[in-house]
């Protein structure tokens, strides 16, 4: 049985419409204390009920569990995903 699984997605946004959530530097104190599902993309969330349903544990997704923008972290974490 599988404990955890990993997510990648394209993030760009269509029409001009605003950049779908992400962490930050500014966002990540709050982003750590929990993310509600409504501000996750539709993505996230179809994945979160995937993993649900499956019995699996934890879902990582890239553009909440790095830090966008900051090549360290992404460093650090990408070395992490394998």
């Amino acid at each position: 049985q599988l404990s955890c699984a990993a997510l990648s997605y394209c993030r760009r946004s269509k029409g001009g419409a605003a950049y779908p959530i992400r962490t930050t530097r500014d966002s990540l104190d709050t982003h750590v204390a929990g993310i509600r599902a409504n501000r996750m993309t539709c993505v996230v969330r179809d994945a979160v009920e995937v993993c649900q349903a499956l019995s699996i544990r934890y879902l990582w997704a890239d553009a909440l569990y790095i830090i966008q923008k900051d090549h360290q972290d992404w460093t650090r974490e990408s070395e992490r995903m394998g």
